[in-house]
């Protein structure tokens, strides 16, 4: 049994305990408290300085230049014959091909068609060609145009040394035996021609031909000749198609009626000529020697980038509405 004086000394030292006791709980919460915090602190600045530095790596790859489309190396305009063709870039690996050929001076179809390019094969392989077909009048308006097909199959291969492609079209099999060559566009920078040019090197040369007279066909050689030697000199193959097309409107409407009237007299005549030329050269080699054309028109005809000159400035006369702009 304690006693009263027992308990009185007893009391304060069990206070004096308990107060000891809370103060050092209280020290001790407080410390690690702190101690977390600034822990915490030195584990997220890490992380901050992390994202920071993540940051502009992530900034380089959306902005990424490494990724360029492989067809660039091919683009650019190709003719074969009557044909021509234009290849451009689509997206980050395909490739969109348009073919356009002439058949005669009255008639023209046009395959449109896209697919990926295949880096290893060098092929574009594709299975939604599109053909239309054109029927021209005689006054070059468009008589009919006709969707031939939809959604065609093929593939265009490409030259890995030379630039050239060749074409399988699975429909009809047109292209067989065809390389498409890349057209040059001349190194001396040929300029798109103005209406005045327009006007008297092409409407009014073709429009003072005579028909039925002695020299008549000697005369239309020579306007062939001259003619595709016009549309290869200023490189028409790889003009700003919009502008040759203006150009041809405003020199067209500067002539008068009896100008108009003329030239499209005369103007299938020399289509039909240029286009016998390209089909069967020895056939009308003699003519164009009598006017002393010859040498002159075999390099033309043999050369890619002049026909497909000739063919651009032939398609946008016969398109442009010409006989309505009297």
């Amino acid at each position: 049994m304690i006693g009263k004086t027992q308990t009185h000394i007893l009391l304060p030292a069990l206070l004096l305990c308990a107060l000891l006791l809370g103060m050092l709980t209280a020290c001790t919460a407080g410390k690690p408290a702190g101690d977390a915090t600034a822990a915490q602190t030195e584990t997220e600045q890490p992380e901050t300085e992390q994202k920071e530095a993540e940051q502009p790596e992530s900034e380089q790859t959306d902005g990424s230049e490494d990724g360029q489309n492989p067809v660039m190396n091919f683009v650019g305009p190709y003719g074969a014959a009557r044909a021509s063709a234009l290849v451009e870039a689509e997206g980050a690996e395909n490739a969109r091909i348009t073919v356009d050929w002439a058949s005669s001076a009255a008639e023209r179809s046009s395959w449109e068609m896209s697919g990926r390019f295949d880096t290893e094969t060098l092929t574009v392989s594709y299975d939604n060609c599109r053909k239309t077909d054109w029927v021209f009048a005689a006054d070059g308006s468009v008589e009919s145009e006709r969707v031939a097909y939809e959604n065609g199959t093929g593939r265009i291969v490409f030259d890995g040394t030379e630039l050239t492609f060749t074409w399988d079209d699975d429909q009809e099999h047109i292209a067989d035996g065809l390389a498409f060559a890349f057209c040059t566009v001349p190194a001396d920078g040929a300029s798109l021609p103005d209406a005045q040019e327009l006007a008297e090197q092409y409407f009014r040369m073709i429009g003072s031909l005579e028909k039925g007279t002695a020299g008549s066909t000697i005369a239309a050689a020579q306007a062939a000749c001259a003619a595709v030697r016009f549309a290869s000199e200023h490189a028409l193959g790889s003009a700003d198609t919009d502008a040759l097309r203006d150009g041809l409107l405003e020199a067209w409407q500067s002539l008068t009626e009896e100008e108009q009237t003329r030239f499209d007299d005369s103007f299938l005549d020399v289509v039909r000529l240029i286009d016998s030329c390209a089909e069967d050269w020895s056939a009308n080699e003699g003519v164009f020697a009598d006017g002393g054309a010859a040498d002159e028109m075999a390099a033309l005809l043999e050369d890619p980038a002049a026909m497909e000159a000739w063919y651009t400035l032939r398609d946008h006369t016969l398109t442009m509405g010409n006989s309505d702009e009297g």
